[in-house]
């Protein structure tokens, strides 16, 4: 007990860790031992990242004698040089089975007076090499400095690493992919409360871009007649990257997983991107297709055994991971600004009409009760007034070249019904009727012909 140590005592370091690891440091470094490593962050821990490495660097001190260093605390600029020049190259060895121990004992000698500087001294070094190990490295590098920085509540900003930036969109655009993690750890914004992110906005913007490609590029290989249609919609979106090597449905299922482990890590930083609200709704737009395909495959395969169709089946369960984060995001659609909200809705609007009208691999009663349920979803996570839903409703039934004339609008917002009308294929006329008749058992004749809207809601 007469030797316990007590808040605030330095001795043990001085007088027993120091020491030891002092004369021992150029031991632990060349072996290939994670147990000293994780000694050493339990001792970083204890007393503080400052007065660890004025201890441990007494020794390979030539300049100033043992008394003179331990009777001064350790400048910042001296603390930074021996964090700089000692401990990020040897923390950051690749192919050692102790990298994991040594990366942990890096950011436990992150100090809170100098923490920027740290962080891009570790990524600076981190993403010098290019190979695919030390890519791995820099995504571990990454997600620790995001986890410090909530930790720690500080802000670091890496936006200006061009390097950085760049690594981050080869990993995005590579084929096959580094994996998830590579690309995720850098955008951030996986829940709410994480609003670090270590790349620009542009950066981010363009490997949005890329990841919305696989997942288009994975849309147009359906089976159904009416996703690859409403993935022409989609292919009105901003000029994409070029993916190439993977023309195989191996491998744009691949792409696809890809693609959405990183949305699934890094959402919130798509919602929050300021600059681009038209890229969040093309992102969301294909995310809603493919759950609507994960909703007709159902129908489709109902009493058949899908497990005997391997390759329909791989395509099934990814599109059925993407309905279960779908509707994980469902609450914060409504939050995403009115243009987004727009330009969404009018998307899927038309790949609705794309599966009222075109889908020819299931029966027409099916079909339009999908899309009124497609419809239904919708309006009821999209719109926040009469007017939205009603807006909607306008271009859901208004004519076009390929959807038959059914209703006529007066410029009021109010519709009629077209008696006179001739229909090439009888069996148009009966998919519009069908489907019209369904979304009024559904949400009532009013809402659907009369297009009536309140006062207070037409005057908004």
């Amino acid at each position: 007990d007469l030797h316990a140590v007590r808040k605030g005592d330095s001795w043990p370091l001085s007088y027993l860790v120091g020491p030891v690891l002092s004369k021992s440091f150029q031991l632990i470094q060349t072996i290939d031992s994670s147990n000293p490593v994780k000694f050493m962050v339990a001792a970083v821990s204890t007393f503080g990242p400052r007065k660890f490495i004025q201890e441990v660097m007494l020794e390979q001190n030539e300049c100033s004698s043992r008394s003179e260093e331990k009777n001064r605390n350790l400048s910042l600029k001296r603390f930074l040089q021996h964090f700089n020049e000692i401990f990020v190259p040897w923390c950051l060895q690749t192919d050692s089975c102790s990298t994991s121990a040594r990366l942990n004992l890096l950011f436990a000698l992150l100090d809170d007076e100098c923490f920027s500087e740290q962080c891009n001294s570790i990524i600076l070094h981190a993403a010098s090499s290019h190979d695919s190990y030390y890519t791995c490295i820099l995504a571990l590098v990454m997600e620790k400095t995001r986890e410090e920085c909530i930790k720690k509540k500080l802000h670091v900003d890496l936006s200006h690493h061009e390097l950085l930036g760049s690594i981050a969109l080869s990993v995005t655009c590579s084929f096959p992919p580094f994996g998830c993690s590579d690309a995720r750890a850098a955008l951030g914004g996986k829940t709410e409360e994480d609003p670090t992110c270590l790349l620009s906005e542009n950066t981010s913007t363009v490997i949005y871009e890329e990841l919305f490609e696989k997942l288009r590029s994975f849309i147009g290989t359906s089976n159904f007649t009416w996703v690859k249609d409403a993935n022409k919609e989609l292919s009105k979106a901003k000029e994409h990257l070029t993916i190439k090597g993977c023309e195989s449905s191996v491998s744009l299922l691949e792409m696809a997983n890809f693609a959405m482990e990183v949305l699934n890590g890094s959402f919130f930083r798509l919602i929050n991107l300021s600059k681009n609200s038209t890229l969040l709704a093309h992102v969301l737009a294909a995310l809603f297709v493919i759950d609507w395909e994960h909703s007709t495959s159902v129908v489709f395969y109902e009493g058949l055994d899908i497990e005997a169709y391997s390759e329909a089946k791989d395509r099934y369960n990814f599109c059925k991971s993407v309905h279960s984060f779908r509707r994980k995001i469902n609450k914060f659609l409504k939050t995403i600004s009115p243009d987004c909200r727009s330009t969404l809705g009018s998307t899927l609007v038309q790949a609705i009409r794309c599966v009222v009208f075109n889908e020819d691999k299931l029966e027409i009663d099916k079909v339009t009760s999908l899309g009124c349920l497609f419809f239904l979803d919708v309006m009821d996570n999209l719109c926040q007034s009469q007017v939205e839903e009603q807006t909607l409703m306008d271009q859901l039934l208004n004519n076009s070249a390929s959807w038959p004339l059914w209703v006529t609008f007066d410029g009021q917002r109010s519709a009629t019904l077209k008696t006179e009308i001739k229909f090439s294929d009888a069996s148009e006329n009966y998919r519009v009727a069908t489907f019209v008749e369904k979304l009024m058992l559904k949400v009532g004749l009013a809402r659907v012909i009369a297009g009536s809207i309140s006062s207070e809601d037409s005057m908004a």
